[in-house]
């Protein structure tokens, strides 16, 4: 009993503090305090604007934060895609008619990007390593490896001689069979 009325006492105090301003009479009961919702107690959410990233099979979109650098963007999507092998990839943008990489230490905002909604990157190798069996360890960067260089040589921005083409074109077919 004696602490319900130190609890009491203690609640009346508490109240007595608020300016009565702060109540809202006119729903019966005094002690309910006007302009408290759950929005005032949740954090402020960070400003955001929205990216589409391509890869060579999929196509992916992300809410990024305004004050965000390449780097984070460029981890963002590595995370998502489990992707460990990071060193060999980037994010290219178009701009005027060129290609261009994101740079990593500079704002994403900040940079020259195509003024759009959502801001499209494409996810692609940036170096090639030299010695493929030995450098690309994770089978995602194989993967995605294997379907840039494939759409590259469809599309002849890469060169390969006719014998190299069927060459590869049973490789492909053989590691769809074995799998």
């Amino acid at each position: 009993m004696f602490g319900l009325i130190l609890l009491w006492n203690r609640t009346k105090e508490v109240l007595l503090n608020f300016h009565p301003s702060m109540f809202d009479f006119r729903c019966g009961c005094p002690y309910q305090l006007k302009n408290m919702s759950i929005r005032g107690m949740k954090k402020k959410q960070p400003k955001t604007f929205k990216v589409r990233i391509i890869t060579v099979d999929a196509e992916m979109e992300f809410s990024c934060e305004m004050k965000w650098k390449g780097k984070d963007l460029f981890d963002l999507v590595c995370r998502a895609l489990g992707l460990r092998e990071t060193w060999f990839f980037g994010l290219q943008y178009t701009i005027k008619g060129m290609c261009t990489w994101l740079k990593m230490d500079k704002k994403v905002l900040d940079q020259e990007i195509p003024k759009e909604d959502p801001i499209s990157f494409h996810f692609l190798a940036k170096f090639y390593p030299e010695k493929v069996e030995e450098e690309l360890l994770q089978e995602i960067t194989q993967h995605l490896f294997f379907l840039q260089v494939k759409k590259q040589i469809l599309d002849e921005e890469i060169y390969c001689s006719p014998e190299a083409t069927v060459l590869l074109a049973s490789y492909a077919v053989q590691a769809k069979v074995c799998a």
